[in-house]
């Protein structure tokens, strides 16, 4: 299928690349159907394997401890974001549990 090689595709690519003659409307209410969505595509915020080993094995180690312990505990990913979104929205198909995968995110 054509959304499983490139979620980021458009409407319109997929007429084009199925050589379909019908309205874009269609093919939404088909993989509606077939329970595929067409949503903004989340941003991968930049973490380094080696960040994202640290993390992991940060959380590891605390894993078991109680609530009171998470309060004094900040996470932040120093990264900017731009409210007038300047660069254009990208879209993304994914069926129901993928929208946090790696390659649906731009």
């Amino acid at each position: 299928m054509l959304i499983d090689r490139d979620a980021f595709i458009s409407y319109y690519e997929i007429i084009e690349g199925t050589g379909l003659s019908c309205h874009r409307s269609t093919i939404r209410r088909w993989l509606i159907r077939e329970g595929i969505q067409h949503r903004h595509a989340l941003r991968r915020p930049f973490l380094s394997e080696k960040n994202a080993g640290i993390r992991k094995n940060f959380c590891d180690r605390y894993r078991h401890e109680d609530e009171a312990f998470w309060y004094s505990w900040w996470f932040s990913d120093e990264c900017s974001i731009d409210r007038t979104d300047s660069d254009y929205t990208k879209w993304s198909f994914y069926r129901p549990g993928e929208r946090l995968h790696r390659k649906k995110r731009y």
